[in-house]
């Protein structure tokens, strides 16, 4: 677990240098993203954001290599609110459902902490009600889960598993530079009860939406994978168990979208 030594990156969670070293930047964006194979998934995280975030989405191509060794290529960033200004939750759910349809995503990550899981029951009911056949993955960040989710994250960096687009994107598309620049001023932090912590550091002008987000589109189709069968409980007698899950038959071209909705 190389990453996860802090006598290697210190509070770092990754440097350029690493990024560059492990051939990150070898993928690319396109403005279709499509699941050709069996084994292939489209699929995307979700940080839905409080108040004066700026709610972050990353799309990719997910492919298993065997059982367990999966490839993502993150291909898609938007941001929802660029403005960070107060955005009502109904229209927040209801542009991430326009993404889901469009892209026809199959499986969804989203952030479901605390007060946060109430927008994931929104968001639930939203892509129910518009007969859009994206599978919600509900994920709690409480307890060691976030940590779980990120250790994969570093551990999928350094297997180079995780892809993303080539660094001349970044001069083209402002949403991936910032999700860029986000990856590399997060901060992996050791708690005082021996808790190793991840987040954006402290300050008006630093936010986590982006790298949140490109977590989540690493680490849903492995946790699917891993928990087939778990059910899903939003109340209300609204059940479901999470398989691997595709969106439709088919290979139908997902059409292009702007970087902001």
């Amino acid at each position: 677990q190389y990453y996860v030594s802090f006598q290697v990156a210190g509070d770092r969670f990754i440097t350029m240098d690493k990024l560059r070293a492990n051939n990150i930047f070898s993928g690319e964006i396109s403005p279709d993203i499509v699941a050709i194979y069996d084994n292939e998934y489209v699929v995307a995280g979700f940080d839905p954001a409080l108040n004066n975030d700026y709610a972050a989405m990353s799309i990719g191509v997910a492919q298993f290599n065997n059982e367990e060794n999966i490839t993502v290529k993150a291909q898609k960033f938007i941001i929802f609110n660029p403005d960070r200004k107060n955005m009502a939750i109904t229209t927040l759910v209801e542009k991430v459902a326009k993404v889901c349809e469009l892209y026809k995503i199959d499986m969804l990550m989203v952030d479901a902490s605390g007060q946060q899981a109430d927008r994931a029951y929104l968001l639930y009911a939203t892509l129910k009600k518009n007969g859009i056949n994206t599978l919600l993955v509900p994920y709690d960040y409480g307890g060691k889960n976030k940590g779980y989710m990120f250790r994969y994250f570093e551990d999928s960096i350094f297997d180079q598993t995780f892809i993303l687009p080539e660094e001349r994107y970044m001069k083209v598309d402002e949403t991936y530079a910032e999700f860029v620049d986000e990856l590399l001023y997060m901060k992996k932090t050791l708690s005082p009860s021996g808790v190793i912590q991840y987040k954006a550091p402290n300050g008006a002008m630093f936010f986590d939406d982006g790298v949140c987000a490109m977590a989540q589109l690493n680490y849903v189709t492995y946790y699917v994978n891993r928990n087939t069968g778990k059910v899903v409980d939003f109340g209300d007698n609204i059940k479901y168990k999470l398989r691997l899950h595709k969106y439709g038959n088919g290979t139908k071209k997902r059409n292009r979208a702007s970087s902001y909705f």
